[in-house]
């Protein structure tokens, strides 16, 4: 009895280890749990703030731009047969983030090196119409971000604006005959369809990589020609482009 009733009264070291770690397991995972609801009501303010920020930016691209079909015939008299190439892309602009992921901007765009390279043939005799192509182009646009939560923003857009097409000489060759035709300036309606995404590299500057599908009008030969007076042709200008380059954000 005596044994058993010290026993009832001794404590037990190992006892008061066991509650005191099973107490500081507890208040351990509690620490946890609040850090990581602080941590998600950051990130959340953090996107709330990026969503809503507002300020003016700078951008600029280099790309590519991969012409489509002429949509005609030399032959038929109505057109160009084949594309228009492909051609540098440069492309400046400035800009402006709104409220709730959209942004606009501005952008002028130069496209030097498209050409025309037809080439059909009549009865085995060839025919053939080469001509050089400059486009200008100025562009409003209208993006919509889509917020990941990192660094990386993909988005999708849209443009209207006017571009201004440039037909140097034509040069036509039926077999061995050759003649000339002047080229001329048209002024067209231009839109584009964009997609792509955005990476933040610091807060203030942005890499942009896209994709985009422009409609930069039409082009026009005069009716001049080294034979005399001849019909106009047309030809549309239309081209997929991709294109990298940097916002800098004020």
């Amino acid at each position: 009895c005596h044994i058993l009733s010290l026993g009832s009264r001794t404590r037990f070291p190992a006892v008061d280890i066991l509650k005191k770690g099973f107490a500081m397991t507890r208040f351990a995972g509690f620490s946890a749990a609040c850090a990581a609801v602080v941590l998600a009501l950051a990130a959340t303010a953090s996107t709330a703030d990026a969503a809503d920020a507002t300020g003016f930016y700078v951008r600029g691209d280099i790309g590519g731009s991969f012409g489509r079909d002429l949509g005609g015939s030399v032959l038929s008299g109505d057109g160009f047969q084949g594309d228009s190439g492909s051609s540098l892309l440069l492309e400046a602009g400035v800009g402006y983030h709104l409220p709730s992921n959209f942004r606009v901007d501005l952008t002028a765009g130069y496209r030097p090196g498209f050409e025309i390279s037809s080439q059909e043939s009549l009865g085995g005799v060839s025919a053939t119409a080469s001509a050089d192509i400059r486009s200008w182009a100025l562009l409003a646009n209208v993006y919509y971000d889509i917020q990941t939560g990192t660094r990386f923003s993909p988005y999708v857009g849209g443009g209207l604006g006017v571009a201004f097409n440039r037909l140097e000489t034509v040069t036509y060759r039926f077999g061995a005959s050759e003649f000339t035709e002047e080229g001329k300036s048209k002024t067209s309606f231009a839109w584009t369809l964009a997609a792509g995404v955005g990476f933040a590299a610091t807060d203030n500057i942005s890499i942009d990589l896209g994709y985009r599908y422009t409609d930069l009008g039409e082009i026009r030969t005069s009716g001049d020609s080294s034979l005399g007076a001849v019909n106009p042709v047309d030809a549309d200008l239309k081209a997929h482009e991709v294109k990298i380059g940097a916002r800098y954000r004020f």
